[in-house]
This record gives C-alpha cells, structure tokens and sequence, in this order.
C-alpha cells in the first residue's frame, strides 16, 4: 500500500493520543531504517566520513527548507528561523573544511501537500537534532573538531536544546491528531525517506 493510500487513523486508536506520540508511533520503523542507512556513528570515525555527513545533512535540511518555506503558515505556530538557521549552520561547517557546496549532486524534492505534512516535516527536522550533544562529544574526542572548527551544526542550541524541542511539541499538540495526524504521518514519512536516501552510501556526496 503507498502512502497516499494509507486510511486516516480510527478514532479508537488515536483516543487520548497527542500528535507528537502518534507520529513516533507511526513513524518509528522508518526512524530505525534511516539512522541505520545514515549510519551517522560510523561516519564520524573519519574526517572524510565527518564531512560527507555534513554534506549529506545540508542537504537534507536545503530541500526540506525549501519544502517548509514555500507552505503558509499563517496562523500555525512554529519557527522555521530554526531550521533555517541550521541550514546556515552546516553551510558554515563545510565552508570551514573547504567543501564546494555548489559541487554537490542536486537536492531532490520533498512534496509536501500542504500544512499539515510540513508539521510531520517539521518533527522529523526538529527531532533530529535531539542526539546533538552525543555527536558534538563524539566528534571532540574523536576528531578534535569544536564549533568554531567545523562542529556548529551539531553545537546545535546547547544546553536550550531540550527546551526548543518542547516548545516544538507544545505547538505540535495544539493540532488534533484527527484532523491533521494522517496528513502528518505522510509529510514525517516523506521527510524521514528522503533523510535515509540522502544519508545512504549509495548517495554519494
């Protein structure tokens, strides 16, 4: 069955259930596939691997910014200047290493419908950034790099990390999952594709 043919959620399986909880539901197969496509862990062992990482990232979160900006968001509360700043983030990483940006394969879309998929869009983004402080350590001891030598992007919000994503979540809640949770399990879907063929050693950057 694709994506699009999937049914909207029964109302006995989304009773009491918030959107944030019935996204990870829905989505945790494909979180557990792209973080073993990605393989981030592995990469960081190396600086080549380090910045083909960055590269495959930057371009993940150009083309789900790309996706995000051109939705309206009137009326629905969520910061995009986050996501956008991330983008400025990993361009000032490879910038450090020297890495021609504009040398890199392009960016495949990420269509998404409308509001409701960019939400499902926007808890992958927002999500992914949870496991910063573990790389940021990793890739000190590892590699010696910080955030003024190539580590920003992964410097991510600090110690404010855990307070973004909740505030994230708070905003994500407002949504009832029986109005927008279908529609946001298919934008999460679409963005969590997208991250593991961009991330995938066949993808090379």
């Amino acid at each position: 069955m694709s994506e699009n043919a999937a049914s909207n959620p029964h109302p006995d399986e989304i009773a009491g259930i918030t959107l944030q909880r019935y996204l990870k539901k829905e989505t945790w197969p494909l979180h557990a596939k792209t973080e073993k496509a990605f393989d981030l862990k592995h990469r960081i062992a190396t600086p080549a691997g380090y910045r083909n990482a960055l590269a495959a990232l930057y371009r993940l979160h150009e083309a789900s910014g790309r996706a995000l900006d051109d939705l309206d968001w009137a009326g629905i509360e969520v910061d995009l200047d986050r996501s956008r700043q991330r983008l400025d983030w990993l361009r000032a990483d490879l910038n450090y290493y020297q890495f021609d940006i504009g040398g890199l394969p392009p960016t495949p879309a990420l269509p998404l419908a409308d509001e409701a998929e960019g939400l499902g869009c926007l808890y992958v983004i927002e999500g992914s950034m949870l496991g910063g402080e573990f790389i940021n350590r990793a890739i000190q001891q590892r590699l010696g790099v910080t955030e003024t030598t190539g580590g920003r992007f992964f410097g991510g919000f600090g110690e404010n990390t855990d307070a973004a994503w909740s505030k994230f979540v708070e905003a994500l809640d407002r949504h009832p999952v029986a109005a927008v949770g279908h529609r946001a399990a298919i934008g999460a879907r679409k963005t969590f594709d997208l991250f593991a063929a961009l991330g995938s050693r066949q993808d090379s950057c």
